[in-house]
């Protein structure tokens, strides 16, 4: 099996040692009858501490010798088990396992398709427990996605996402059924055991805790600020695989990228594009053990010279991304009223953030057009102009 570690340098640093001033090993043996723990696995409730986190940048396990691994492991052993702690203590001391429902407010937004999307909003201590655990993995393992996503991650968002493709005539794109919903604790344990350095049976009931607290009804939720990491984790094998597949002539070679739960490939030409979404199809559904399927409905194949969108950004004939001329007219009509309604008084706050966050992702788009549009409605509403720059600043 793949792990979801992509390539990286890991800093020669030498283990740390256990010290005489409060270790967590220390805090453990107070509390175990002067028996210290064999494995990470025999956790007793302890007190918190503070453990420096160490910046450690793993490879492919397939790539490297197990000793590295080993060196990997054992040099953020400490942090592993007040991890571990921490979930155990929370859960202990809230009866969390028995009584979820109660740590999470469910509400409803409208598709733009039709229908809504339920979400929902953990409670403040869960949340930060769970924040906690992503600033762990994502910070101190550095567990990274595969090169082909670019939602939720570091510097890459749905821009990156389309710029991948602009040298492409044609494009393939696919979404993910019910992606978050469809992503089950079975599904996400089986994906962290893949890793490299989750692998490790000493980790077992680490994973165990890790995928309660990040689990709802038994499924990855939407709201919960581990939900889109792990999304990744779950998904490292299949961008892998396709990968492999285009490389070894499997399917034609397309250029590949995943954002979320939309895919798109794209090529210059167009070949075998049946025996292509056939294959994605396959390998998604056998990965995921029947979990995670494609929505047909939503499979397009696009030309580059029609109206040819790549999750939110328009791809036009002349291999440039773009706003696309209809939203920027929408976005002229909502600031000229934004304007009009600063002048008169009436602006209200969600007027304001809706504006300025167009305008915010216009300019990630197109910021030369977004600087001309700006600087136009400023000018043209002095007395406006002072109330807004400050709002206008942060955007642009």
């Amino acid at each position: 099996m793949f792990t979801t570690f992509i390539s990286r340098t890991i800093q020669k640093k030498e283990p740390t040692e256990n010290k005489k001033n409060t270790t967590i090993f220390e805090l453990l043996l107070e509390q175990s009858d002067n028996k210290s723990p064999t494995t990470i696995n025999e956790i007793s409730n302890i007190d918190l501490v503070t453990i420096n986190s160490k910046e450690i940048y793993i490879t492919k396990k397939i790539d490297i010798p197990t000793s590295q691994i080993d060196y990997i492991f054992n040099l953020n052993r400490e942090q592993f088990i007040y991890m571990l702690a921490l979930m155990k203590n929370f859960c202990d001391s809230t009866n969390f396992l028995e009584n979820k429902e109660l740590f999470y407010t469910r509400f409803k937004i409208p598709k733009r398709s039709g229908g809504f999307r339920d979400l929902i909003n953990p409670r403040e201590d869960l949340k930060h427990l769970q924040k906690t655990l992503l600033d762990f993995m994502q910070n101190n393992l550095k567990i990274l996605p595969h090169n082909s996503a670019h939602a939720f991650t570091k510097n890459r968002d749905a821009v990156t996402n389309a710029y991948t493709h602009i040298n492409s005539k044609f494009l393939i794109t696919m979404d993910i059924k019910d992606f978050f919903p469809s992503i089950t604790k079975e599904l996400l344990l089986h994906s962290l055991k893949n890793n490299a350095i989750l692998s490790y049976p000493e980790l077992s009931t680490f994973l165990q805790y890790l995928t309660e607290i990040a689990t709802l009804d038994n499924v990855l939720p939407q709201g919960s600020p581990l939900s889109p990491f792990l999304s990744n984790i779950v998904l490292y094998e299949f961008d892998y695989e396709l990968i492999e597949a285009m490389k070894n002539n499997i399917i034609p070679k397309y250029t590949y990228s995943r954002y979320a739960d939309d895919i798109c490939l794209s090529a210059k030409k167009l070949k075998d594009v049946q025996q292509t979404i056939d294959y994605i199809k396959n390998l998604l559904n056998n990965i995921s053990k029947g979990q995670l399927n494609i929505k047909d409905s939503k499979t397009k194949v696009l030309k580059n010279t029609t109206r040819c969108y790549i999750t939110g950004v328009k791809l036009n004939k002349d291999n440039h991304i773009t706003f696309g001329h209809e939203k920027k007219t929408i976005l002229k009509h909502e600031l000229f009223n934004l304007m009009i309604a600063k002048e008169q008084g009436t602006a209200t706050p969600e007027q304001v953030k809706e504006t300025l966050g167009r305008i915010a992702w216009l300019h990630r788009i197109e910021p030369a057009y977004t600087d001309y549009l700006t600087n136009k409605y400023l000018k043209q509403f002095n007395s406006t102009a002072i109330t807004l720059a400050g709002h206008f600043k942060p955007y642009l």
